[in-house]
């Protein structure tokens, strides 16, 4: 990773790059990486770095498709999946084009994508759909990412300051999932974070990798490598997180494989993992948990396993 205007190289290093700049012209972003720019067309800047960003696109895609159904899956979960179709997109204009305002389409996607991871973690003992208990939690998040968004666009611009708050963001995140993965007793649920825990730290070291070794490194394409383990991490925690939020609804969710090798999750095809609900204790006696009127009947769930049949062996 080189830095501009900002960084290491200073304002000759920027000069030389924008003489080789091509279809997109000059480049105006804070940061590049390792690979070649315009290297295999004159129209996209880092091919193999924008190529891999459709990964995310293409999880984000298989989720939509699986978990669209609200009368099943929450329309929380939507719009995770779709914030994770903006992390793909941005990163592909992006590495395209080397703009710093494709560069925020980037980065301030990664930052509101994990908000939300958070917030459903945090929110996964409200166990009734349709209340709001969770507003003012989800109110002071939306502030913090107004916030990171006006201090990254217009006063510490530098590609650091969002590389903190990911990562402490992502720590957050780590020690709630732990949590959860500690409740959870179906091996296959299980591994679906442990995996995506492995893929993240394999990714990571990848990327520091690329970026202090380029000159050696270059022709693996290592950046791209990271993108791949980011967005197969990404879809197995989003399994994961989604599993955990069935199981507390009382949903019997279970994990398949789609051809033997993805995995997924379905709810109402498995049986009870752990107990659904936290028991409130008052006055030193146990309260009874409130009878659910939302748990997923056979009929919805018909529609959503025949949605999901042709990704089976």
């Amino acid at each position: 990773m080189r830095y501009f205007e900002e960084g290491p190289l200073g304002p000759e290093s920027l000069r030389h790059h924008r003489r080789r700049a091509r279809f997109w012209g000059a480049a105006t972003a804070t940061v590049n990486w390792c690979e070649r720019d315009y290297a295999i067309t004159p129209y996209v800047a880092e091919f193999y770095n924008a190529l891999s960003s459709l990964a995310f696109v293409a999880y984000a895609a298989l989720g939509l498709r699986l978990y669209g159904d609200r009368r099943v899956y929450e329309r929380r979960f939507v719009v995770a999946l779709w914030f994770l179709v903006g992390v793909g997109v941005g990163s592909a204009l992006f590495h395209a084009t080397l703009w710093r305002s494709m560069q925020l389409l980037d980065e301030l996607p990664m930052v509101y994508v994990v908000l939300v991871q958070l917030w459903v973690l945090l929110e996964r003992w409200s166990v009734r759909r349709g209340r709001r208990r969770g507003l003012g939690r989800a109110l002071a998040f939306s502030i913090g990412a107004a916030a990171f968004t006006v201090s990254y666009v217009w006063i510490w611009r530098s590609a650091l300051w969002h590389q903190v708050v990911f990562g402490a963001l992502m720590v957050w995140v780590t020690l709630l999932s732990v949590r959860c993965l500690r409740e959870t007793a179906q091996v296959r649920a299980r591994r679906l974070y442990t995996t995506s825990v492995a893929l993240y730290a394999v990714g990571f070291v990848l990327w520091n990798v690329d970026n202090q070794f380029c000159h050696w490194v270059r022709p693996l394409h290592l950046h791209a490598v990271w993108h791949l383990c980011m967005a197969t991490g990404a879809w197995l925690a989003f399994s994961f997180v989604l599993y955990d939020r069935l199981r507390r609804l009382a949903a019997s969710p279970e994990v398949h494989l789609a051809c033997g090798l993805l995995p997924y999750v379905v709810a109402g095809a498995g049986k009870p993992d752990g107990p659904p609900t936290r028991v409130p204790v008052k006055a030193g006696r146990a309260v009874p948990a409130p009878m659910r009127t939302d748990v997923t009947t056979p009929k919805r769930l018909h529609k959503v396993r025949s949605r999901v049949e042709f990704f089976t062996l």
